[in-house]
């Protein structure tokens, strides 16, 4: 689908200067190149619509939620968005907790935080008197409402 990718390119550099109608029209066909990530390191190709497609983000995010998402090719992002697609990192879900009391606790879900936080939080645990251990746990928010959690959850000790 490469020369598919081109044209897409083609219409990224004049898309501002199409008319509404044909805007409109585009952002309700299957147009759009998605692609997800298989097993073993190979891609699935799809002609599907913007708002079924996320535009990547965060290497973490990619590696753990690539293979449920179709994601836009690099390049077209911004004719991807123009056209529906949200951004992976922004249908992220991020919550942390202190662990020292239970070691298996889940993190809290009524403490929502960005990944920019997570530096801040890290730094005020270095600063605490004793070793603290957090987890972060990242889910990935869909359309349909529902929630798909990371398969991992990152635990660290700090001190």
């Amino acid at each position: 689908m490469d020369s598919y990718e081109k044209e897409l390119q083609d219409i990224a550099k004049e898309f501002d200067s199409f008319d509404e109608n044909l805007k409109n029209a585009m952002r309700s066909s299957p147009m759009l190149l998605g692609q997800r990530r298989m097993q073993y390191g190979s891609y699935e190709e799809r002609l599907t619509f913007g708002n079924k497609i996320m535009i990547g983000g965060d290497t973490d995010n990619l590696i753990d939620f690539g293979h449920i998402v179709f994601v836009a090719p690099k390049g077209l992002e911004a004719l991807y968005e123009k056209l529906g697609s949200k951004r992976l990192d922004g249908c992220m879900e991020y919550r942390v907790c202190h662990t020292d009391a239970d070691p298996d606790a889940d993190p809290d879900p009524t403490s929502p935080i960005k990944p920019e936080d997570v530096k801040e939080c890290a730094k005020a645990f270095k600063h605490a008197e004793q070793a603290q251990e957090w987890k972060l746990a990242r889910n990935l928010n869909l359309r349909n409402g529902s929630t798909v959690p990371s398969r991992l959850t990152s635990s660290q000790q700090i001190k």
